[in-house]
């Protein structure tokens, strides 16, 4: 182990001599102070937070990323290209040994940094949000209870950690079934079925019109007429508030933000008092409630754009979450219709860890990003020269964007069949890219921090099973076993 620690330590010094790891630091000290600074949202305390939490994290990430690939592949490569290796190699130290020590080395200084970076990020925002609440004396009532608002407002908002429930999805294959066979089942003029006249061809435009026509049916809010969303799963006892979290459209294809009246409203349960505290069987009486939909006043929402709002889980005596359930409504009181896509819910958004808690789970995804990359890096570096590396590690991280990208017009979709013919040959080409390269994307978490969400264990779990354990250690062992074969001898002649 003495070999392995000395060669950690090596790595460490070795790094911090590279002057191109120098000059991405200082970019990385810079960008930690700049960034909150420059960045001003939309000129509230709250924006300023939201957009510091959001950039500066992914800065960080990015900066820690680019050294990674930048040191992993220098260190691999260096002793090589100067004739240093068989200084260690003609040591009893095995390749592997080598090969872990330098990684190590290198994620240590990585790990220390990032460590330093975030906590620097953590202790600013917290700065930020205790400076929203202080009010001078000399300011009035309004400003006061203004400020006050605000700071509220950034404490269940931004500064926390909810889990997001999405409402209970629709059966929209069964809808899409049915509408086709009843459009099947229909006789044309001579009194024939018409799935007897139309093609293969016309059949499947009949079908994909079908699925446009029922998706947009679910999504649309006709001018006063209330949809309903249903949520499962909920906490049993919950007693605090939650938020609905929301994204208004007039038109499919508009992206202008516009003011539109509604109301949004809620199904309480209140329960009936009884004198009767036992059954005949003398068990507890089984409690009986009565429901009623309540209103939280009627407003103007903006479109486009994504927004919160508070509802009480509990009103005078009634609850809204019943049996783990909640029912959520909302009535269109403009005179156009409004559209809610299915894939932005509503969400239903209820406190589940602190802040602190949730900003300790994304660092730590951020932390396995840097891993990857990494990771990468080193086993590139132990076929390929420097430069080459280099080059096929970003062609990598491209390949495995690419991918995601490819794959990104499926939510428009109910399912791949109702997809255009070339966006799901792409989509097949993404998964079939995806079963072996690692997009790099799935390890940020910046955004959900910065939008208050809870990052899920499970799919913390997921990433780490699926991208790191069966990609990516495949990638550690090819790496080590190519770096145990390759002839350090010829290696390192110089041509």
């Amino acid at each position: 182990m003495s070999a392995y620690f000395s060669i950690v330590k090596l790595t460490c010094r070795g790094a911090l001599r590279s002057h191109v790891f120098q000059f991405l630091l200082v970019i990385l000290l810079l960008g930690i102070l700049i960034i909150p600074n420059t960045i001003k949202g939309d000129g509230s305390a709250y924006g300023f937070i939201k957009v510091s939490l959001e950039y500066s994290l992914s800065f960080i990430s990015l900066m820690l990323m680019l050294s990674g690939i930048w040191l992993g592949c220098q260190m691999m490569t260096q002793d090589l290209e100067d004739n240093r290796i068989h200084m260690i190699a003609v040591k009893p130290v095995s390749r592997p040994v080598i090969w872990l020590g330098k990684f190590s080395g290198v994620m240590l200084l990585l790990t220390v940094l990032l460590l330093l970076s975030s906590l620097a990020v953590y202790g600013f925002v917290n700065w930020q949000y205790k400076k929203a609440g202080i009010v001078s004396d000399k300011e009035n009532k309004e400003e006061v209870a203004n400020a006050r608002r605000e700071q509220d407002k950034i404490s269940n908002e931004l500064l926390t950690g909810r889990r997001v429930y999405m409402p209970k999805a629709p059966d929209i294959n069964g809808l899409v079934q049915k509408r086709y066979e009843e459009e099947m089942a229909k006789r044309g003029p001579d009194g024939k079925p018409v799935h007897n006249v139309y093609t293969e061809e016309q059949k499947k435009k009949i079908l994909t019109e079908i699925q446009r026509q029922v998706y947009a049916g679910l999504s649309e809010v006709k001018p006063g007429l209330t949809r309903r969303w249903i949520y499962e799963n909920l906490p049993k006892d919950y007693k605090g508030s939650f938020y609905i979290r929301y994204r208004i459209y007039t038109d499919s294809t508009s992206q202008t933000a516009e003011r539109v009246s509604g109301a949004w409203g809620g199904l309480y349960h209140f329960e009936v008092k009884s004198d009767v505290a036992k059954d005949s069987s003398g068990q507890d009486a089984k409690k009986d409630y009565r429901a009623a939909y309540l209103n939280h006043g009627i407003g103007e929402y903006l479109t486009v754009s994504v927004n919160e709002l508070e509802f009480p889980s509990e009103y005078a005596d009634g609850r809204m979450i019943h049996d783990k359930k909640a029912e959520v409504t909302f009535t269109n009181l403009t005179q156009k219709p409004v559209q809610f896509r299915l894939e932005d819910g509503p969400k239903l958004m209820i406190k589940e860890v602190s802040f602190f808690n949730n900003y300790l789970r994304a660092v730590f995804m951020e932390w396995l990003g840097v891993f990857v990359v990494t990771m990468i890096a080193f086993s590139a570096a132990s076929f390929l020269s420097m430069p080459t590396a280099i080059f096929f590690t970003l062609c990598y991280i491209a390949y495995g964007a690419f991918s995601l990208y490819l794959q990104s017009p499926i939510k428009n979709y109910d399912s791949v069949a109702a997809m255009p013919a070339m966006d799901r040959y792409g989509y097949i080409f993404g998964q079939v890219l995806l079963t072996a390269v690692i997009p790099v994307q799935k390890f940020s978490m910046s955004e959900f921090v910065a939008n208050g969400e809870l990052i899920e264990l499970s799919m913390m779990g997921t990433v780490i099973l699926y991208q790191v354990v069966l990609k990516g250690l495949p990638l550690v062992l090819l790496g080590i076993w190519i770096y145990s074969k390759r002839e350090f001898g010829i290696a390192s002649v110089k041509r």
